[in-house]
This record gives C-alpha cells, sequence and structure tokens, in this order.
C-alpha cells in the first residue's frame, strides 16, 4: 500500500559494495581509470539520464568505515545497512528515497555504461515491469532494474534473505514476474564469453588491457561502441567456469546464461550496434 504513493520514475541507482573481498583484497580501492574502481563507476554512471540518484549501498560495520569516508569525500551519497542481507539494505533504500524502482549495479562491475541504463528505464517507464535487464553483454556490464513492489515480493517468498546476494537466479527462478530485457546485437557475436567484472587479478588486467584499447581520458566518456568494438582480443571465459549460487551450489556459466536469455520476456527491445 505505502508502495502506491512512490512515483515509478523515481529511479536510484545503487552501487552494491564493501571492502571485505577474499580473492582481490580491497578490490574496490584498487586503482582503476581516474580514480579508486568503486568512483570510477560513479563517475560513469553519473551520466545517466533517467536516475534521480546514485547511492553506494554498503554496510554498517567497521570494516567498511574507510569506504564510507572516501565517498563522503567525494560527495558521493552513501547508506549504510545490513552488511549480510544485500535485499534488506535495497529495500531501506527504496524506502528512504520513496523510489518506483532500484537499478542494482554490483561495485565490481565498471563498465555499466549510461546507454544501457537509460534504454532499461526507459523500457521500464513504458511498461508495468517488475524486473529488465540487458542480454548478449560481456559479464558485469548490464545492471538489474526491479521495480520497489517487486523487491519487496523476492524477499517475501525468499526462504533466506542472507543468500539474496544472488537476486538475478531469484529472478529467473520466478515464472510469474512480469520480465522485459535489451538485447544487444553486434555483428552476430556471442558477447557473453568475455567477462568484464572484476573478481581475481586476472580479471583487472583483462578491463585495463580493455581501457588501453579504448584510449579515452575520461572514464566518463566511455560508451557501448567502445566495450564491443574493443572486445576482440581480450581473453575470454573458459566454457567450465562455474557460477557460485545460493547455499553453495554451482552453475556452469554459460548454463545460467542461457537460463537469462530464454526467460519468460514480455518485451525484448533489440539495439544493433553498427
Amino acid at each position: 500500500y505505502k508502495y502506491r504513493e512512490f512515483e515509478r520514475n523515481n529511479i536510484i541507482a545503487t552501487v552494491c559494495g564493501r571492502l571485505t573481498s577474499t580473492r582481490l583484497k580491497r578490490k574496490l580501492f584498487i586503482d582503476f581509470h581516474e580514480d579508486k574502481l568503486i568512483f570510477d563507476i560513479f563517475s560513469l554512471i553519473k551520466e545517466s539520464k533517467y536516475l534521480s540518484k546514485e547511492i553506494l549501498a554498503t554496510s554498517n560495520e567497521k570494516n567498511d568505515d574507510e569506504l564510507a569516508f572516501e565517498c563522503k569525500k567525494r560527495n558521493i551519497d552513501i547508506f549504510r545497512g545490513n552488511g549480510q542481507n544485500l535485499i534488506y539494505r535495497l529495500l531501506d533504500i527504496a524506502e528512504n528515497e520513496k523510489a518506483g524502482a532500484i537499478l542494482k549495479i554490483t561495485g565490481d562491475s565498471p563498465f555499466a555504461v549510461p546507454e544501457i541504463i537509460d534504454e532499461m528505464c526507459k523500457l521500464y517507464l513504458e511498461g508495468d515491469y517488475d524486473y529488465v535487464r540487458a542480454i548478449n553483454l560481456p559479464q558485469g556490464v548490464s545492471p538489474e532494474l526491479f521495480s520497489t513492489s517487486y523487491l519487496q515480493k523476492i524477499y517475501q517468498n525468499m526462504l533466506d534473505p542472507l543468500q539474496s546476494e544472488y537476486l538475478g537466479y531469484f529472478v529467473i527462478l520466478d515464472e510469474n514476474a512480469k520480465k522485459a530485457c535489451i538485447k544487444v546485437n553486434f555483428n552476430n557475436q556471442d558477447l557473453t564469453k568475455y567477462k568484464l567484472s572484476i573478481d581475481l587479478n586476472e580479471d583487472l588486467n583483462i578491463a585495463k588491457d580493455l581501457l588501453k584499447k579504448i584510449n579515452k581520458k575520461k572514464f566518463s566518456q566511455i560508451t557501448l561502441k567502445d566495450i564491443v568494438y574493443n572486445l576482440n582480443g581480450l581473453k575470454t571465459i573458459d566454457p567450465k567456469t562455474e557460477l557460485k549460487m545460493p547455499h553453495n551450489k554451482t552453475i556452469n556459466y554459460f548454463e545460467y546464461v542461457n537460463m537469462m536469455n530464454s526467460q519468460n520476456y514480455e518485451k525484448i527491445i533489440e539495439i544493433d550496434i553498427d
């Protein structure tokens, strides 16, 4: 009932991140392009025309005090909440901001370009959708857009909210949600074989190689075309790669991509890149 008062076009971007990474320690604070990884992300997504606000969604634990401090120095909005329950944090932000929708971006995915964000937001606003994403893109390029009411529905139906790090998987399992997507086409290529999210030092090297090929001084000026034009030659994802799922289960990455691509999308908007 409360959410009916929230404006649909009040879309809040949440960049979700903490300083507790184990495989690549303090990866959000790695020097990336113009600034640390997490702050380059903010410089890019601020170019979106549809976002009402961009907020760092982090924990209220001592481990993340430094992250909050550095955000304040850069005048970046921060929300600090439950460190273990991501969906609870997102709902808190949505309710605080009276947001019609939450755009979820992970703090280790620096290439969430504004063109994709804006096309997703536009699609969401044109229809009464619960969930919007983009497909046929490198891992880490597409954010996920949830209506606030749908995010609450996921929370109510989730057996263990501490597993909410895997929100996209819960969406895949939901056959009743109203979903839509943006499909990117580029020379009939499978762009999902590239990884641009950063979990390991190897991923960081791939991302920095891409930045060298793009060769732009301002991170905020990077476009979708810059990314797809310069993927050729970068290392691709091993076909045997497994992704972590809830309750310590795993799934093959390309099997997961196939599940994501074959969801019951009510509308698919295709974007052709020449």
